[in-house]
């Protein structure tokens, strides 16, 4: 698929119960993204494990005048 699309998706967010880093999960009212997805937009997500390329920057700075 190519080209520009402008699309709406309603879907509910899990957010932390409680204050305190490593509170529960609580979903709110609504369909999750996968099935928000799938039902709004005919577009199946799934999970998958595989091996990826990635960059780690431990520290960055501006560079000097020279």
């Amino acid at each position: 698929m190519s080209g520009r699309f402008d699309i709406k998706l309603d879907f509910a967010m899990t957010r932390p119960d409680g204050a305190g880093l490593g509170a529960d999960l609580v979903p709110e009212t609504g369909p999750s993204i996968f099935a928000a997805l799938d039902e709004q937009l005919g577009v199946k997500l799934e999970s998958a494990r595989g091996r990826i390329e990635f960059l780690v920057v431990d520290a960055a700075q501006m560079p000097g005048e020279n």
